[in-house]
């Protein structure tokens, strides 16, 4: 924060004005992007949108953001697909944490109450499931490609979890399930 603070030349007053415009500045119109880049795995949307969301979070002090954005970049620089769809839930919850902090931040800093909304556009299949503490964005179509954080209440919130269960696993599931059934009705007929 206070890095962040220094890059507005120590203008108080300005880094919280930036931090009341992050959301329409980096959040909003660049994950209405990724709800169409993400599903149609458009690699150089994902690069762009990456490469935005760090510049952005660099600048307000957000670094796990940055970090999450930096990779998605990376990723798309790679042509890696799979990196990206693995990142993007990431994205997603760093992004969130961002706004709470944020949210906290401008709180403090003008003595009026606010409100993260806890929402960014998710690409289709996409859903966040939100306790207060945990945040889970979760690939409801495939079960995979999913983060999860606790923040505990905090800023020192980690991702816990990043799952990616690639289709082998999916068949393998399947066919562990397919030879139960067939041994049950064995069972039955013998």
């Amino acid at each position: 924060e206070e890095f962040a603070i220094q890059n507005v030349g120590g203008d108080k007053e300005m880094f919280v004005e930036m931090c009341k415009g992050f959301d329409d500045m980096a959040i909003v119109s660049n994950f209405e992007e990724l709800k169409t880049s993400v599903p149609g795995k458009d690699l150089e949307s994902m690069k762009r949108v990456g490469h935005t969301i760090k510049g952005a979070a660099s600048y307000l002090g957000a670094k796990r953001l940055e970090k999450a954005g930096k990779d998605m970049q990376d990723a798309g620089e790679l042509k890696d697909v799979e990196k990206c769809l693995e990142l993007y839930p990431v994205l997603v919850v760093e992004a969130l944490l961002a706004k709470r902090k944020i949210a906290e931040i401008v709180t403090r800093e003008t003595g009026t109450k606010v409100e993260s909304d806890d929402l960014v556009a998710l690409a289709p299949g996409y859903k966040i499931l939100n306790t207060g503490v945990d945040i889970q964005v979760i690939n409801e179509v495939v079960k995979s490609h999913t983060a999860t954080i606790n923040d505990g209440g905090n800023d020192n919130g980690k991702v816990k979890k990043v799952q990616v269960k690639g289709q082998a696993n999916e068949e393998d599931s399947n066919t562990k399930e397919s030879g139960k059934r067939k041994k049950k009705s064995e069972k039955v007929k013998g």
